[in-house]
């Protein structure tokens, strides 16, 4: 705490109450500052108001003091929702499905109102189910538009909790999906951050080489077959890709 007005000036930590003591003194048509830092645990997105009376200023030269009241405001904002999201499986068919998971957060000690956030699907990857409520929302507040965007309004977390839903996509292209959420929002605490990046990998083809040897050992000049096994274990087909070199030892 500290002032210009002279004279003594407390505000102990912890309290709630700034007091300006003897000692000081405003010049005519002058004035003086009182500072002092302040802090809240209570997020609520509502303004907390802080007002000193009308008349609740006193002086001992004597009966001067403040016709109106003087008020200010504080807006203490609590932290923002935190989403996160996952495939299972993380690798399917072109036309197979996964379920596309979707958990949010609220690491506040106060109730979050109003989450939203959308997600927009790349290329080839399309929703299956439609829409629903959500997280504690009003109905229908989770909708699909067009098979690849998702809106998520509305969404209610209390304190400390969390909320999870699941969407049905299916894969339409081959390729990797890269696919990560808007920013988070919530009527508490205005923008968070953006989801991680969940990856889903379609029609990927898995491929591996084993080699045998016909027999144990052969003499200087003998002869044995060498057994080259390409497998995929894959979703999809390799399409022409595969291509072995096999660089022989000296002799």
């Amino acid at each position: 705490v500290a002032t210009t007005c002279g004279g003594a000036v407390t505000a102990a930590v912890g309290g709630g109450t700034v007091v300006l003591g003897a000692g000081n003194s405003i010049p005519a048509n002058g004035s003086c500052t009182i500072t002092v830092n302040v802090t809240s645990s209570t997020a609520s997105g509502l303004p907390v108001t802080n007002t000193i009376a009308a008349g609740a200023i006193s002086v001992n030269t004597g009966a001067a003091t403040n016709s109106n009241a003087a008020t200010a405001n504080l807006f203490v904002n609590a932290l923002p929702p935190v989403i996160t999201k996952s495939f299972a499986p993380t690798t399917v068919a072109v036309a197979g499905t996964s379920t596309l998971t979707f958990t949010i957060f609220n690491p506040n000690n106060v109730t979050l109102t109003g989450i939203g956030f959308t997600d927009q699907f790349p290329a080839g990857l399309t929703a299956v189910n439609g829409n629903a409520t959500v997280c504690g929302g009003p109905a229908n507040n989770r909708v699909i538009s067009g098979g690849n965007l998702i809106t998520v309004t509305g969404g209610t977390l209390v304190a400390g909790a969390n909320c999870t839903f699941n969407v049905t996509v299916t894969g339409t292209t081959f390729g990797a999906k890269i696919n990560t959420t808007s920013a988070i929002t919530s009527t508490q605490s205005g923008t968070g951050d953006t989801s991680n990046t969940a990856i889903l990998n379609v029609g990927v083809a898995n491929l591996s080489l084993a080699k045998t040897d016909a027999v144990a050992a052969v003499t200087p000049g003998g002869t044995t077959t060498y057994t080259m096994t390409v497998s995929n274990t894959g979703n999809a087909a390799s399409a022409g890709l595969i291509s072995v070199v096999d660089v022989l030892p000296t002799g």
